[in-house]
């Protein structure tokens, strides 16, 4: 009787998920808590909710995320304020939610370097994003007549502790934890301190998604911000999910909460959370 009843929940757990309607999620990064929201609104059920059976893709840097969408290989994409560039070019796109209401993109240095201001880095040598990623850490060091030497991006605090750069692009959820976990002090740098104070992740699909399945695209919109409202409002049990089931990148429980209490902070969370301004869209 055991074995008759765990084949028929699985079989009534295949029917049930073949009646939903199948969508998917291009993520810009791997699993951490910075797609908490996401998580939550599959893991909590109000994807299922919403009558959708929604895919979490991790990121890969063999793909482009906006041509993957316009193309129809991922419903929906995860962005920054590089999508403004993208529209202003052309593409088919359609930002639906701010997830950050600032970048958590930073510059992080040494403190034991004698860097201080932004004018003690004038040829240092900067391991910065290339293209439109990290445009407004670029903005911030124009606008202060900043003359640096341009180093390629790394990930990774090695080559800042041997003197190899001077400061890096950095994500401020995750590697000023990380170096105070090694008791490193540093200094950082960031572009909304300075005015400015661009879009973290942006949640879009594309325009012709929206005008063939204006309703799906509604119910994916509202499942994810119930996701990101719970995700927020329980941190603690999300930080176990992500931690037992999406933790790819083999993160601890507490740099997760840390991450956690930060991007909350740059979400706006409950203020302005998910707000897309059209002023701010065109200081971008």
């Amino acid at each position: 009787m055991r074995v008759l009843f765990f084949i028929f929940f699985f079989i009534s757990t295949l029917m049930a998920n073949e009646n939903l309607e199948k969508v998917s999620l291009q993520l810009k990064w791997k699993y951490q808590f910075q797609f908490a929201g996401f998580i939550a609104a599959k893991e909590k059920g109000f994807y299922k909710n919403a009558g959708l059976n929604v895919t979490l893709k991790e990121f890969n840097p063999s793909i482009d995320i906006v041509d993957d969408v316009q193309k129809g290989k991922a419903t929906f994409g995860t962005s920054d304020s590089a999508l403004i560039y993208d529209a202003l070019k052309g593409n088919d796109v359609l930002a639906l939610m701010a997830i950050y209401q600032a970048s958590p993109l930073i510059l992080l240095g040494l403190k034991n370097r004698g860097i201080k201001t932004l004018g003690d880095l004038n040829n240092k040598k900067l391991a910065l994003y290339e293209g439109i990623d990290g445009i407004a850490i670029k903005a911030m060091l124009k606008a202060n007549h900043v003359r640096y030497v341009i180093h390629q991006p790394v990930f990774h605090l090695d080559k800042l502790l041997s003197g190899k750069v001077d400061m890096i692009t950095a994500y401020i959820s995750n590697e000023p934890y990380l170096a105070k976990q090694k008791k490193i002090k540093t200094v950082i740098f960031a572009p909304k301190d300075f005015g400015f104070e661009w879009y973290g992740d942006i949640l879009f699909t594309s325009k012709n998604i929206e005008k063939n399945n204006p309703e799906m695209v509604k119910k994916f919109h509202d499942a994810s911000y119930k996701g990101w409202v719970y995700a927020f409002s329980h941190i603690d049990e999300i930080v176990e999910i992500i931690y037992q089931k999406y933790n790819t990148l083999k993160k601890t429980k507490e740099a997760l909460k840390y991450e956690a209490k930060v991007l909350k902070e740059l979400s706006g969370y409950p203020k302005n959370f998910g707000k897309l301004e059209l002023e701010k869209i065109k200081g971008i």
